[in-house]
């Protein structure tokens, strides 16, 4: 290296690369990018050399082209758009980088473009229409502008940008200087008509690559994400997940349609009041189980073992005494204080996040119903409920009942050659044990679940669609479970790697920022009682929610022929017509 900071390259030829993070007055430095000899002839290696040199760069993409390594071809293409950055031409630049192959280059290279002079916001400059307009054609619905055959037109315009992919010329609003990149590219979101994502679909199918890609482009522009990118383009669940090799494409399929916020500050389906799934929710399952390498994930809801001996001693003082009906509400607030709070633990995912939240909330609330203190269904009366229609009673003086969610996807099953799965099954399971209590305040796990806590469950399971339309606490776990297996299935299978992608947008750019909340540490402890034949009767209750859908993807079978085919028929269908991220 010299020291006026230039680095020699082979043939004395010069590459700049940019500088990451520079502004106006562009700090350059120059590398040498040294071709493989297994790629390419000399004769094409030195043409590209000499066509950057003269700054010929249409013809020096067309040699990048007959490079097979898509390592070297975007290695090529870099040298292309920064050679055109020096020479001033930032949309073109914008045009080269968007056709890199590796996301990681791509997104590099975009927000090195994007941080040469932010259109509109600095110093009164005027906004730079020609860089956006050749971002925006560049990500949104490509192949439907007229410069590439399509019908759709975008150009500048003294007050905005005329944008529409299906060829209907609109005027944008005029707005102060200021805002004119945020609003320009707010056109560019919606080039697709909102009005059709908001259609019913049996089969809706949204692409991860498409989609990621242009959340990095709202995140490179500073534009909040839309609400059908929010709410993945109104997917109720996942039933299907599909590597399509022909497009590179990882899409999700199952039922969409329009929705609407409901009383509780919820997202639900206009038509089922089901919480539709959420972007971000996948994202932070996605994070964890790639810092995690998929290791299960949950939270337990557990008294302490002060909390237990204590309250076992005052059983034990007021043993044998009998409660007169006028007070047992004081006895049972007085167990209340002696057994204390109850301690929440979250475990493999990010307690402030609202897939931890939700996972606590029905947990504690699934708790409340089993011990009658909220209503359950026709179908689902409470144990103690149970216990009395029976007449019986447990052994033991304080009986700790412990309920715990599972995910349950039987019917999973994927193809021969892994790039299509069925997500079938459904979905959360409510497990149950009987546990006794020592005097220590020791639970001790006997492993079996006595007749009536398994009739609980058994209840519980059975109705899950009814206890999740009363309280759709339960339809946003079903909803969790559901993008948790996708998550899995995306990093055991490594269907990223299937397709070449790298999803820097959702698993590394931290300006994709994530709901958070403070994370609830204890809960007031979940006891009942009842009086059944004269016999007072106190339930205590413990449990969680345990998650390890890796252990279910690697024990998924095999889709027999026929179901394959009639799968692969109607997922597949309208990948290669669609521009779109999503499409039904």
């Amino acid at each position: 290296m010299r020291g006026d900071g230039w680095i020699m390259g082979s043939g004395n030829s010069w590459a700049p690369i940019l500088s990451r993070g520079a502004v106006s007055g562009l700090t350059l430095l120059f590398v040498c990018f040294m071709l493989a000899t297994s790629q390419g002839s000399e004769r094409d290696r030195r043409l590209f050399n000499d066509q950057i040199e003269t700054g010929e760069f249409g013809p020096a993409l067309q040699t990048v082209g007959r490079f097979a390594d898509p390592e070297v071809r975007d290695e090529l293409r870099q040298r292309v758009a920064l050679a055109q950055i020096e020479a001033g031409a930032d949309q073109a630049a914008m045009r080269t980088t968007s056709s890199m192959e590796n996301d990681w280059l791509r997104a590099d290279a975009w927000n090195d473009v994007m941080s040469t002079s932010p259109p509109g916001s600095r110093g009164g400059a005027q906004a730079d229409f020609d860089t956006l307009i050749d971002l925006i054609i560049t990500v949104v619905a490509p192949e439907s502008w007229d410069d590439v055959g399509g019908q759709g037109s975008i150009r500048e315009f003294p007050n905005g940008v005329f944008v529409d992919a299906a060829g209907v010329i609109r005027r944008s609003t005029k707005v102060a200087e200021d805002d004119t990149w945020r609003s320009l590219t707010r056109v560019a979101s919606d080039t697709s008509d909102k009005r059709e994502v908001r259609k019913s679909s049996a089969l809706r199918k949204v692409s991860l690559n498409r989609l990621e890609k242009l959340v990095g482009l709202h995140l490179s522009t500073g534009l909040p994400l839309d609400e059908e990118m929010l709410f993945l383009a109104g997917l109720r669940r996942v039933d299907y997940l599909a590597v399509i090799p022909e497009t590179n494409d990882i899409i999700l399929a199952g039922p969409a349609g329009d929705w609407r916020m409901d009383a509780q500050g919820r997202t639900v389906g206009l038509d089922d009041d089901w919480p539709l799934l959420r972007l971000h929710d996948l994202v932070e399952l996605m994070r964890q189980a790639e810092i995690t390498g998929g290791a299960p994930f949950g939270c337990s809801i557990e008294p302490t073992e002060t909390g237990l001996r204590d309250v076992q001693l005052f059983l034990d003082q007021t043993k044998g005494r009998a409660i007169p009906s006028a007070r047992r509400r004081t006895w049972l607030e007085q167990v209340r204080r002696a057994l204390g709070k109850q301690k929440i633990e979250v475990f493999g995912v990010d307690p402030t996040t609202r897939v931890g939240s939700i996972i606590v909330a029905a947990d504690y609330h699934m708790k409340l119903v089993g011990l009658g203190l909220e209503p359950g269904t026709p179908n689902v009366p409470g144990y103690l409920d149970l216990l009395a229609s029976e007449g019986g009673s447990p052994s033991g003086s304080l009986d700790v009942l412990r309920w715990w969610f599972v995910a349950d996807f039987e019917n999973l099953a994927r193809s021969t050659q892994h790039d299509l799965f069925h997500l079938g099954g459904r979905g959360v399971t409510l497990l149950s044990q009987n546990e006794l209590l020592s005097r220590l305040g020791k639970v001790i796990h006997t492993g079996q679940s006595e007749e009536l806590n398994r009739r609980f469950a058994k209840n519980f399971n059975e109705d899950f669609a009814g206890l999740a339309e009363k309280y759709p606490i339960y339809a946003e776990l079903r909803n969790v479970f559901n993008l948790a297996l996708v998550a899995s299935l995306l990093h055991v299978e490594d269907l990223p790697g299937q397709v070449g992608w790298t999803p820097e947008s959702f698993l590394e750019d931290p300006r994709l920022e994530l709901p958070h909340a403070l994370a609830p540490q204890w809960v007031e402890t979940v006891i009942n009682h009842r009086v059944v034949n004269r016999v007072q009767i106190l339930a205590g209750v413990s449990g969680g929610v345990q998650v390890d859908t890796k252990a279910i993807v690697q024990d998924a079978p095999t889709l027999d022929g026929a179901a394959e085919e009639a799968a692969r028929e109607s997922v597949l269908r309208g990948a290669q017509e669609s521009s779109h991220w999503w499409w039904d």
